[in-house]
């Protein structure tokens, strides 16, 4: 690949970041982490009737600790609620509260319902690669920092 298409290609990266930036404004408290969640055991109360939060962790592929994090800082804001099993007191339950649905029903249903309609013009495929080549590129820049590390302590006399 040419040298130039790189740098275009970063620098519409940059731009992609500034999408993600324009999203609907959400609640004080609330970061896109939270969305995500919400959105997950959302998915996951529609197909099973008691979510656990390791299952959250699971779908969104997070670590224990991270999806309680979230989900903790979700029931403080009243957007979800946690509840022990009565037969196994280490196992956790999580629901959306009223105000978890009204904020998965205003911030995720309706815009990307919303977006959905906006690129409607858009071709299929076209999007399939951008999805594919996002994720390609996610997992090289994963490398950036072993790869760079040294350069950057020559660079800086560290």
């Amino acid at each position: 690949m040419e040298l130039a298409l790189t740098k275009r290609f970063l620098l519409a990266c940059q731009e992609a970041k500034g999408i993600v930036e324009k999203q609907p404004r959400l609640p004080r408290g609330m970061k896109s982490g939270h969305v995500r969640v919400v959105d997950t055991i959302h998915q996951l109360a529609e197909k099973k009737v008691q979510v656990r939060t390791g299952d959250v962790g699971r779908a969104m592929g997070i670590t224990q600790p991270s999806i309680t994090r979230l989900i903790h800082e979700l029931v403080e804001m009243g957007y979800a609620k946690l509840h022990q099993l009565p037969e196994d007191r280490r196992v956790y339950m999580v629901a959306l509260t009223q105000a978890g649905e009204a904020f998965y029903e205003r911030y995720v249903r309706q815009f990307h319902q919303w977006l959905n309609g906006e690129l409607e013009g858009l071709e299929l495929a076209d999007v399939e690669v951008a999805i594919r080549v996002i994720h390609q590129v996610a997992q090289v820049m994963d490398r950036v920092e072993d790869c760079f590390a040294e350069t950057e302590k020559e660079i800086y006399h560290e």
